[in-house]
């Protein structure tokens, strides 16, 4: 459990923060209002307050990811899936699986399916046979946090150049820079979504995939 929250961290968390807080200080220097050579001698307490405040950042944008960029929002693909209509799985897989989900939880076969899911989720949890599926979940909050960050990172990329317009202390070159750097960023925010939806729904399906075969293979 302990490697798998530190995956989640690691990827979730750490590196969209990281992104942030590296486009924020390279923002702030050209600006005047955070200078690197004040901190020439002081190596790792920049490296621990970097990494710090990546992660402090990751959870900021995790928590906004909440806000603005649900699952919920858009479409539970765990709750979508069993849906009579959805093509994703047979209609006799799906039968199949709320029938096991019923027999294992005493739940209505025909109930809720995001309760039929969550269920099923504990259960690879509690099985200890989930370690797949944390990696999907791991992923899936990356994406969702690297949307999050990009938007931001872009907005920040554009602090100087709109700086400059107003005091004309910034060179040309560092403009251009900033400008690339932000449409890669807003290039970055429609891939990222679209992953994020995807692995989304790798994580639903590994969850029930998980269960299904666990279910039958120790009957």
């Amino acid at each position: 459990m302990i490697d798998r929250m530190g995956l989640y961290d690691i990827v979730g968390m750490l590196v969209p923060g990281a992104v942030m807080v590296g486009a924020a200080l390279m923002s702030f220097s050209q600006i005047g209002l955070f200078n690197p050579s004040h901190f020439a001698d002081s190596e790792f307490i920049i490296a621990t307050f970097f990494i710090l405040a990546s992660y402090i950042m990751g959870h900021v944008i995790h928590g906004l990811g909440g806000l603005f960029l649900s699952a919920r929002k858009l479409g539970y693909a765990s709750k979508r899936f069993l849906q009579e209509k959805d093509t994703h799985y047979s209609a006799t897989f799906k039968k199949k699986l709320r029938e096991l989900a019923a027999q294992t939880f005493g739940v209505e076969a025909d109930g809720d399916a995001q309760k039929i899911f969550d269920l099923c989720y504990t259960y690879t949890q509690v099985r200890g046979i989930d370690a797949h599926i944390q990696l999907m979940n791991g992923r899936h909050g990356f994406f969702r946090n690297i949307v999050i960050s990009a938007a931001i990172t872009a907005v920040l990329m554009m602090v100087p150049p709109l700086g400059h317009w107003v005091c004309k202390s910034i060179d040309a070159n560092t403009i251009a820079l900033n400008i690339l750097l932000a449409l890669l960023s807003l290039a970055i925010i429609p891939v990222a979504f679209n992953r994020w939806r995807r692995f989304g729904e790798r994580f639903a399906d590994h969850v029930y995939r998980t269960f299904y075969v666990d279910r039958l293979l120790s009957r």
